[in-house]
């Protein structure tokens, strides 16, 4: 099991764009990029706008070849979070314009696929062959499973997804990942948090921040 670090993107004047807190997570049993270290506690501040403080996690196991579980944890006061209302589970667009969670599997050749889960419990899938290049829709016949819990304290997301079809077992064994998440607060401001942000504006597509592997064997 992967429990990792999401950290909010800040300018270069040093502010989080939107909603920002302090970013914490347990790196388990794995060292993810050279700042990561096994069994380690990372923390890392921004300047707050609404909430007081503000954790963000995510992990991914492999519950069966091919069928990934995720769980992204918001921990913090959500009385200052806007959370989609929920919907019919189907395919939409633009679900990162609010508070959405992601996870974007790189393959050995660099083309990767993104996947977007609302709160909603709307969900995309896309294919791009290479950085921001060419993308598609590809079909996705299983539709992700979203669960959501929310707390005065807590948000709580589950997905699994099922990307057998995608992804044969040696691109999965090889597969780079990168987790995100859009957090909106109740005035429409969205902050970014992910594994590692390029410098510059929010990208969650760039290639540095693809620093963690797919889980395989259940690891």
């Amino acid at each position: 099991m992967q429990i990792l670090k999401l950290k909010p993107w800040r300018s270069s004047e040093g502010d989080a764009a939107g909603t920002a807190g302090t970013a914490i997570a347990q790196c388990a049993e794995m060292t993810v990029g050279a700042e990561m270290t096994v069994g380690a506690e990372m923390t890392v501040q921004a300047e707050m706008t609404v909430q007081a403080e503000m954790t963000v996690q995510a992990e991914i196991t492999m519950a069966q070849a091919g069928l990934y579980r995720l769980r992204y944890r918001v921990l913090g006061s959500t009385s200052g979070l806007r959370v989609p209302e929920r919907m019919n589970p189907e395919r939409r667009h633009e679900l990162w314009r609010h508070t959405c969670f992601e996870v974007f599997v790189m393959e050995p050749d660099g083309s990767y696929y993104e996947f977007n889960f609302s709160p909603s419990t709307q969900w995309a899938v896309y294919r791009f062959d290479g950085y921001r290049r060419a993308m598609t829709e590809p079909s996705f016949p299983s539709a992700p499973r979203i669960n959501l819990a929310v707390t005065p304290d807590s948000l709580v997301l589950d997905a699994t997804i099922d990307v057998q079809r995608l992804l044969d077992p040696e691109a999965r064994s090889r597969a780079r990942i990168s987790l995100a998440a859009v957090i909106e607060d109740r005035d429409g401001r969205l902050s970014y948090w992910a594994l590692a942000h390029p410098p510059g504006k929010p990208d969650f597509h760039h290639p540095d921040g693809f620093i963690a592997a797919l889980p395989d064997n259940g690891d």
